[in-house]
């Protein structure tokens, strides 16, 4: 987090916005993690009046560094005071209309982390195990990579799928697949 070294009024002119602002409604779908999320444009249309009515203005810029595009989020206080952060876009690339995306996306999440609303669905580890919502598991080009794989090794694979404490390769989160691959390739291909 970025701020000025004083931030005694933009804090309380914050807290006062903060005290009206609602959560901008979920109306667009996510159809990767079939979720709800709020766009940009209905964010900003609940974020402003109440920030702009306690003397607090929105500014996001661009810039590149040796990593690619960053965006610099701050929300700027009459006094002069802010704060801030910085939120790694993409790497530089010709492509602007992947770039555009990625750029809006970056100052979605920025900008409501920084005025603390929420615009997503909770998806967080808890909900995916126990609230109904599903973890995504690993494609069927995974399960044939990593059955071939276990083959290769010579592997046992039910001891395998106790190691990654699952029932089967069918079963195991996605999230995992990298940490089964590394586990097989230290075993090692059977000479």
């Amino acid at each position: 987090m970025q701020s000025s070294a004083e931030i005694n009024e933009i804090a309380a002119a914050l807290a006062a916005a903060q005290g009206v602002i609602k959560n901008p409604e979920k109306t667009r779908v996510n159809p990767h993690f079939k979720s709800k999320y709020a766009d940009l444009a209905s964010g900003l249309d609940c974020i402003r009046p109440a920030l702009s009515a306690n003397g607090i203005a929105i500014v996001q810029a661009t810039s590149i560094d040796r990593d690619g595009v960053v965006l610099t989020t701050r929300l700027v206080h009459m006094s002069g005071q802010y704060l801030g952060c910085v939120y790694p876009v993409a790497a530089a690339s010709a492509d602007h209309q992947k770039l555009g995306a990625a750029l809006t996306y970056a100052k979605r999440q920025a900008l409501f982390s920084l005025v603390g609303v929420c615009g997503d669905d909770d998806l967080d580890g808890e909900d995916s195990k126990g609230n109904g919502l599903k973890e995504a598991l690993i494609t069927e080009a995974q399960v044939t990579e990593l059955r071939a794989k276990i083959e290769a090794c010579d592997a046992d694979e039910q001891k395998f799928l106790r190691y990654l404490r699952v029932g089967s390769l069918t079963s195991l989160p996605a999230t995992e697949f990298a940490r089964a691959m590394a586990a097989l390739d230290a075993k090692g291909v059977k000479q």
